[in-house]
């Protein structure tokens, strides 16, 4: 049995962002880049209806990368608990 991996939106924006020149978020970028690959073949990755809707947001071209680079990735429900944590947050 594979271990669970819920990935953030931040993780996908990282993937799928245009290479920055902040040197910290290259790395970010660049470390991202090296690792989704992994994702799938060692991990049941799920990612949370939040945080598609949030992926879908923005410019559009990049929308559509992080979008489809989440696409096969079973999808957690929003709950109340979920909307006022995301609200706080």
């Amino acid at each position: 049995m594979k271990k669970r991996l819920y990935v953030k939106t931040t993780v996908v924006s990282y993937l799928a962002a245009k290479p920055s020149r902040d040197i910290i978020v290259a790395r970010h970028q660049g470390a991202t880049r090296d690792i989704w690959p992994a994702f799938a073949a060692k991990f049941d990755t799920y990612i949370s209806a939040l945080a598609f809707e949030e992926a879908g947001r923005g410019d559009r071209e990049q929308a559509r990368l992080r979008l489809a680079a989440i696409a096969s990735f079973p999808m957690l429900g929003i709950d109340d608990e979920a909307k006022n944590l995301a609200t706080d947050y």
